[in-house]
């Protein structure tokens, strides 16, 4: 089967809103007793997007 992949540009407040949007889900799949992987994978990619636009912004700055 072939994976296709989709690119999201995303401002840190849509980041925000995704990021917790996950997390709900996951919270509700953990409370039904659901599996969450499906979430987790893409909370991990969210995470992972913040902490690089971070280290960009902090790079841009000068700052440590």
């Amino acid at each position: 089967m072939k994976r296709t992949t989709t690119s999201l540009e995303l401002s840190a407040y849509e980041c925000g809103a995704v990021f917790d949007a996950l997390n709900e889900k996951r919270t509700a799949l953990l409370r039904s007793r659901q599996p969450t992987d499906t979430v987790d994978d893409a909370l991990l990619k969210v995470i992972s997007a913040m902490e690089s636009w971070q280290r960009k912004e902090r790079g841009r700055n000068g700052a440590r």
